[in-house]
């Protein structure tokens, strides 16, 4: 009899571990559901405003994006305000993507900042993609002839003291030929302090950059370089599209 009974506890406890085992496996999967359902229900970290136009800023390259949230009227009275505080004159370059010799101007500047950091506080204006940058860039032409690159100096209080018009009334773009050259040093020269010495530094070592520009393959062409090669690479008409991405052949003097 005691025999029987013990056979029959045994059995009790075995079904009593089979049951809990089981109901344990059950409830695992709706713990896990409960923790995947909280999951999709978060909401994604929303972007702040000034993270947007950070996102949508140009990069110094030209490369990045669409920029049209950022006013170009905005950044130059931001840059005046930077140069005057700093007793600076501000160097404008007007600019934009596409423009193969606005690469190499700021190339020339960056390479050789040294030369010109303690006079001048440099700001890009991109025609193309700022918002108001066209219009921006034609209130400073006030109808000269003029392409792209194209540099204007201010002072302290906004007025013009020098620009890359040269005496014949064109734009010396990125300086290549040698009386570019010394237009942009006359341009140095009326706007600075500089002395005569470091204005032959400055006539020198773009002298020397421009030798790295005598073979058209340094430059990298896009597509159609060759048709604004064509048409006059740092200076189109005055009648000329402002961006001359279409119809470069009408432009050819």
């Amino acid at each position: 009899m005691k025999r029987i009974i013990c056979i029959v506890a045994l059995m009790l406890v075995s079904a009593a571990s089979i049951l809990s085992v089981g109901c344990s496996q059950k409830s695992e999967p709706q713990v896990a559901k409960k923790k995947m359902h909280r999951t999709v229900l978060r909401r994604p970290p929303e972007f702040s405003q000034s993270t947007v136009v950070v996102e949508k800023s140009i990069h110094r390259n030209g490369k990045t994006g669409s920029a049209k949230s950022v006013p170009a009227k905005k950044v130059l009275d931001e840059a005046i305000e930077v140069a005057k505080s700093a007793d600076k004159k501000l160097f404008i370059q007007f600019d934009a993507s596409w423009c193969t010799w606005c690469e190499k101007l700021e190339s020339f500047l960056e390479q050789n900042r040294p030369l010109f950091e303690n006079d001048f506080h440099f700001v890009k204006i991109d025609t193309e993609r700022m918002a108001g940058g066209a219009k921006l860039f034609e209130e400073f032409l006030n109808g000269r002839e003029c392409g792209l690159p194209c540099i204007v100096i201010l002072d302290g209080d906004g007025n013009e003291i020098a620009s890359s018009h040269g005496r014949d009334g064109k734009n010396i773009g990125c300086p290549f030929e040698s009386h570019e050259i010394s237009h942009f040093v006359e341009m140095i020269k009326n706007s600075s302090d500089m002395s005569q010495s470091q204005l032959r530094e400055v006539g020198v070592a773009m002298e020397e950059y421009v030798k790295t520009l005598q073979d058209w393959t340094l430059l990298k062409p896009p597509a159609n370089e060759s048709k604004i090669q064509a048409s006059g690479p740092r200076t189109w008409p005055k009648n000329s599209p402002l961006f001359p991405r279409m119809g470069l052949e009408s432009q050819k003097n």
